[in-house]
């Protein structure tokens, strides 16, 4: 029993000085974050994305299951809408593939910030402007066939890519 009460003290006293150590320091528990909801104007990209998540059409897009995506693959059939718009992929970060077919992009800038793509794939989908994706220096894999890119100085710097199809740019 004497064993039992001296065991019941250490606690209390390590309880103790743990509790006194934290208030000297001032340190505290974290409180947990909040997940950050993503508004994704575009409605064919949104429902691309929530595929992707195996999520209800009306489930708020956030930003931890963005960033836990790892391959974005969008592919258009004759009855979907096209994607126009790619506000929102920004928070893909942890995207290694990012693939669009048959869609109708102006603007790749909201890919430009990540930097785990390994491989982006989008035709043909009528960019014009690919130039964002130059600071993609990591990407290994560049498919871009049939969209009508005027300048293609970028790529020069994806010191890393090993394929590349421009066919019929």
């Amino acid at each position: 029993e004497q064993v039992g009460t001296m065991a019941g003290r250490t606690t209390r006293t390590i309880a103790v000085l743990l509790a006194a150590v934290l208030s000297l320091t001032g340190l505290q528990a974290a409180p947990a974050a909040a997940d950050t909801i993503v508004t994704i104007p575009d409605a064919a990209f949104r429902k691309c994305l929530l595929g992707l998540l195996h999520a209800d059409n009306d489930a708020a897009l956030t930003q931890s299951a963005l960033s836990g995506l790892t391959r974005v693959s969008c592919y258009r059939s004759p009855a979907d809408q096209p994607i126009k718009d790619l506000t929102g992929a920004e928070y893909l970060t942890g995207a290694t593939v990012f693939v669009l077919t048959s869609q109708e992009l102006a603007d790749v800038s909201p890919l430009a910030s990540l930097t785990a793509l390994k491989a982006v794939d989008i035709r043909p989908s009528g960019l014009k402007d690919a130039s964002p994706l130059g600071a993609l220096t990591g990407l290994s894999t560049l498919v871009l066939g049939s969209n009508p890119i005027t300048d293609l100085s970028f790529v020069a710097r994806l010191q890393s890519l090993g394929v590349v199809d421009l066919r019929n740019v």
